[in-house]
């Protein structure tokens, strides 16, 4: 069994939640100071790492989802725009697109640092709706979350996760100075 394949199995074997992330609510941070309400927001933070959110925003046509770090002054700096992944315990052999009601936590690398979730570029996974990436952003990391599907049909192929910190995927999309 190769490497990869290990860490899958590793993957699959692991307890349902992390305990990582934190709902916040749609009345405060990220989706408090939005203007327009009629969109979907949702936003997470971080137990290991406080300046860290999670936000999913947009509309039936399309959501994005993003990592930003939160500065001291409330301020919100996007970090690097991703797909989401689910595992869904009661499915562990199959992937699932993460929508964000149904996505309960991250999935953390084991053994790794606190702050490394399991990502890849290696995908085939496509935009479906109207969603931008930032101008720097050339590629899109797909990353691993944890939570219970309500989309069954909507899968995704089974992935190669690595470990990676969220700076990492920034680098890895291509922000280069200016991004």
């Amino acid at each position: 069994m190769g490497r990869s394949s290990a860490l899958l199995l590793l993957l699959l074997a692991q307890p349902a939640h992390s305990s990582e992330m934190m709902a916040i609510s749609s009345e405060t941070g990220f989706c408090g100071q939005t203007e327009d309400k009629s969109a979907m927001c949702y936003e997470w933070s971080f137990e290991s790492r406080q300046d860290l959110r999670f936000v999913a925003y947009g509309y039936e046509d399309g959501i994005e989802y993003d990592f930003y770090t939160l500065g001291t002054d409330n301020k919100y700096k996007h970090v690097v725009r991703v797909y989401p992944v689910i595992r869904d315990k009661s499915r562990n052999d199959v992937l699932f697109w993460g929508y964000p009601w149904d996505i309960q936590d991250i999935a953390l690398a084991p053994g790794k640092r606190q702050e490394s979730v399991l990502a890849t570029f290696e995908h085939d996974l496509v935009d479906d709706g109207e969603v931008n990436s930032p101008y720097w952003q050339k590629r899109v990391p797909a990353v691993l979350f944890i939570g219970s599907t309500t989309h069954p049909a909507m899968t995704v192929p089974q992935l190669k996760f690595k470990a990676n910190t969220v700076e990492d995927l920034r680098a890895g999309a291509g922000a280069g100075a200016g991004g």
